[in-house]
């Protein structure tokens, strides 16, 4: 995904496929893995989190706030590779979460 410098929101691809009238609450979250020199190993850095509710057979671009770490981190590197997180609720049931490797690209 590409992000412009000094952007401080990142266009999300997603896509609701519930039909008919129902909708699709998301959560979508941008993490991305440090190694830790502890013995506990990596930790998560939080980039950006946002929550929407999406109509039926929506497709399209969720815009994720990218909190002021990772806009610091995207000043200082290029290329910064992360896990997209989009967890959906249908109804009571429980969330269904989807993870992506992707790379965020400052041009």
């Amino acid at each position: 995904m590409a992000v412009r410098r000094g952007a401080t929101r990142v266009a999300v691809p997603v896509t609701c496929e519930e039909t008919g009238t129902a909708t699709c609450a998301v959560t979508v979250a941008l993490r991305m893995r440090v190694a830790a020199r502890r013995i506990e190993g990596a930790r998560w850095v939080a980039l950006g989190t946002r929550r929407a509710t999406l109509p039926a057979g929506w497709r399209g671009v969720v815009s994720v706030p990218l909190t002021r770490q990772a806009r610091a981190i995207l000043a200082r590197h290029p290329r910064v590779r992360t896990t997209v997180i989009a967890a959906s609720q249908k109804g009571t049931a429980p969330r269904e979460s989807v993870r992506q490797q992707t790379t965020l690209v400052r041009r």
